[in-house]
């Protein structure tokens, strides 16, 4: 079987490398296109990488870019986002977009509200799953009158995470008294950010659990479900180890999500579990590919495949689940999340090798492609490692 139509990533982070991986051993020919030069995806002989102008301050420019370079391509390509940016571009221009690629898009008004984290908490709470308690202030004086009356600590976290990506790494700071939110608040508003402050849910990195799911246009649903073992940031932050795990009562809610914000294409929910109350907590929906999408490749759907052969004519069949433990680690991001946990033991190292060795993926490490990993690991370390855990918030 020969497939014709390329890939066109949308955002070369370290996703679009994981996808790549999948597309590269069926021949299937994968470009990328970012404005970040420094996106690792860059040093990938996987992907035809190119510099394109930026999707939210050069709108117009990278629709022209797109436009002219989708046009010299024999084939109808496939269009994948792989950061909210590009889902905020493509979602704008989808309709001229149609005309030269395939892609999967939630509806407009659908993915208005994906990208935008308190209409996703309204959603959610519509479709009855549980979500944290949170607050949005609009003036410094709301801020005075409101930050005595807050219990601590709290998490400041972006209402539109293309916006927040700008400027910081981090997905929100955590504040422990009235001074911190204060001083975060007046930087935020400052640079016209979108927040919310959100109470945390209490628990360890490995109470929280993500779903990532394939819903065609026909409304097929074909998902498979991670639970962190850590993350970084260590409390707040993104996966850099997973393992698979069934929880029907969980995918039962995402499921009623999904049908709620009519949720097409890829998607990737979190929820977090909290022992006091014995439930989960809707955290946030990403509606696009996932960082642990490489993961597709030992499991008995693979997400990325299907979605391709749905989009392009080709037939395919879904297969029998299998309930089974797959793990995926990301080497560089792991080591400095368990060297930054506290009252990390010296056995829990030999615990992290015994990981390494039965994960089925490594995140940036693929012996076939390895300069991504190297770069990645060397940039990964000297940021991570040798950063202050004191938080720094940005200059006012």
């Amino acid at each position: 079987m020969k497939y014709m139509n390329p890939v066109v990533i949308l955002g070369l982070f370290q996703t679009s490398i994981n996808a790549a991986r999948i597309l590269h051993k069926r021949g299937i020919q994968v470009i990328g296109y970012d404005y970040d030069k420094t996106q690792p995806g860059f040093h990938s002989r996987l992907i035809e990488a190119c510099h394109c102008p930026d999707p939210l301050f050069q709108t117009e420019q990278l629709f022209l870019f797109l436009q002219d370079r989708l046009s010299r391509l024999k084939h109808k390509p496939v269009l994948i986002p792989s950061s909210d940016e590009y889902v905020f571009f493509l979602n704008r221009y989808r309709q001229e977009f149609s005309e030269r690629a395939h892609f999967l898009l939630p509806p407009e008004k659908s993915v208005g509200i994906l990208l935008d984290r308190k209409l996703q908490f309204e959603a959610a709470a519509k479709a009855g799953l549980k979500v944290p308690e949170y607050i949005e202030v609009s003036s410094r004086e709301e801020m005075e009158a409101s930050a005595d009356q807050i219990e601590y600590p709290v998490f400041i976290k972006s209402r539109k995470s293309y916006q927040w990506r700008k400027y910081f790494n981090d997905k929100g700071f955590q504040a422990n008294c009235p001074d911190e939110l204060k001083k975060a608040v007046q930087m935020l508003m400052n640079r016209k950010i979108d927040f919310l402050i959100q109470k945390i849910i209490p628990g360890n990195t490995t109470n929280n659990i993500e779903i990532n799911l394939l819903r065609l246009n026909g409304g097929n649903k074909l998902f498979h479900t991670v639970r962190k073992i850590r993350q970084y940031p260590v409390d707040f932050g993104t996966a850099t180890s997973v393992h698979t795990e069934e929880i029907q009562e969980l995918e039962e809610k995402v499921f009623r999500f999904v049908d709620q914000t009519r949720l097409t294409g890829f998607s990737n929910t979190e929820f977090k579990f909290d022992r006091r109350k014995q439930d989960f907590f809707f955290v946030e929906t990403n509606p696009r590919i996932w960082l642990q999408v490489d993961l597709c490749e030992y499991l008995d759907d693979n997400l990325l495949m299907i979605a391709y052969q749905s989009l392009t004519g080709f037939p395919f069949q879904a297969k029998p689940r299998k309930r089974r433990k797959v793990y995926w680690i990301d080497v560089p991001g792991d080591l400095v999340s368990l060297i930054r946990q506290k009252n990390t033991r010296a056995g829990d190292y030999f615990l992290w090798i015994q990981n390494v060795i039965q994960a089925k993926s490594h995140g940036t490490f693929y012996w076939r492609d390895p300069l991504p990993f190297f770069r990645f690991m060397g940039s990964v370390l000297c940021r991570k490692l040798f950063r202050s855990g004191k938080k720094q918030y940005p200059s006012l």
